[in-house]
């Protein structure tokens, strides 16, 4: 409890700390008294709010955020705190919540759906455990944050945009959530840093904001945020929220599968994104006949090196270079076996496969049927 930590830090060797635990009338309180450094009347209207910090000459002088959140997740719970004066020296925090009436059995309907959702789609979309990079400066939400994540994510934790940055470099992360506020850089320029790279501008980025921030909010959508949460913040809301776009990628990825025409701004979330599968896809199409064609190519052609297109290709289509380019392949193939009059054989030479068994084999094995026996079904659909 931050609370506590602040009576530990603020009293000196040799004082007493009490922490009391008691009803009076309708409320449970819980008290928290030290015989410390105490706070002045003028701080005891100030101590709440974000970034203010109390003039006690310390080195040990914490960010003046902890008492912000801790004051925020009393009021989620319609709960209260104040500060009195505990004579002759110190200060007493008493936190106040109204009691309830519970049933015996309580049900959260959001836990319930994350946990179920997780269940069902988590493994689905990554073989492995996601990658999510949570920028905050305030280490008490990081502590937080990573013990109620760490089951679910492989964690990466940065406390200000610059550090954000070099993680960045060196991991391939899948989503990135970050609090706007922070010193070095903040949120806001971390997101335009990354929706500006054509290496990032994939990754989805949810930022926190303070329940008055609006101009932060317009300045963010119009860098490219993917969506925001306002602080103090549900966990199990946070925690749907990101599979919510983990199941938007999974959908993206089954689109640009089983679609034959796909709309690059069906699968992506940025025009950066968009600009580049559309370049992408028409760099294919222009060279479909060539046998030649390569991962090395494409990647040249796009100006990313083999490990960036891989994960550009992976996150946006669920498909690695090469396999993007047979698909692009197929599709046209499935075309031509629609719309021409042209023989397999031709076809498969057609769309740059070396025989007619390979471009079987691989139509097969994308769309769960031969090319002869789609032609039959095609022709059956005539008749009828």
């Amino acid at each position: 409890m931050k609370i506590l930590s602040n009576a530990f830090k603020y009293t000196p060797n040799g004082g007493i700390i009490k922490l009391d635990l008691y009803i009076h009338e309708t409320d449970v309180c819980v008290s928290v008294s030290d015989n410390g450094v105490g706070i002045s009347d003028e701080d005891k209207k100030l101590v709440f709010n974000r970034f203010f910090q109390t003039s006690h000459n310390l080195r040990n002088t914490g960010s003046g955020i902890g008492l912000h959140i801790v004051s925020e997740y009393i009021k989620l719970h319609n709960g209260s705190i104040d500060i009195t004066d505990n004579k002759p020296n110190g200060c007493i925090f008493t936190l106040r919540f109204p009691l309830i009436e519970t049933t015996a059995v309580s049900v959260n309907p959001v836990t319930d759906y994350v946990e179920e959702y997780q269940d069902t789609q988590h493994e689905e979309i990554f073989p492995q455990k996601p990658v999510l990079l949570f920028v905050d400066d305030n280490q008490d939400l990081c502590n937080f944050i990573r013990d109620n994540l760490m089951n679910d994510y492989s964690l990466l934790i940065a406390n200000d945009g610059q550090e954000a940055l070099v993680l960045l470099k060196k991991n391939d992360v899948n989503i990135v959530v970050s609090d706007i506020m922070m010193p070095v850089m903040d949120g806001i320029e971390l997101c335009k840093q990354i929706k500006t790279n054509i290496e990032w501008s994939h990754i989805p980025v949810i930022l926190l904001t303070a329940k008055t921030a609006d101009e932060h909010k317009i300045e963010g959508l119009e860098i490219g945020a993917d969506d925001y949460i306002t602080k103090p913040f549900n966990l199990e809301i946070l925690k749907l929220r990101i599979l919510k776009f983990f199941e938007w990628s999974l959908k993206s990825h089954k689109t640009f599968k089983q679609k034959l025409d796909v709309n690059p701004n069906e699968i992506t979330i940025t025009s950066l994104d968009e600009k580049l599968i559309e370049k992408a896809i028409n760099i294919v199409e222009k060279n479909i006949s060539e046998t030649e064609f390569s991962v090395e190519l494409l990647g040249e052609a796009l100006g990313l090196s083999r490990g960036h297109l891989y994960r550009k290709l992976m996150a946006i289509t669920g498909k690695s270079p090469s396999e993007f380019i047979r698909l692009v392949r197929l599709k046209r193939g499935k075309q031509l076996l629609e719309k021409s009059q042209l023989q397999i054989t031709e076809i498969a030479y057609q769309v740059g496969f070396t025989s007619r068994n390979h471009f079987t084999m691989k139509f097969k094995e994308e769309f769960g049927i031969s090319p002869s026996e789609y032609v039959r079904t095609l022709k059956t659909d005539e008749i009828e």
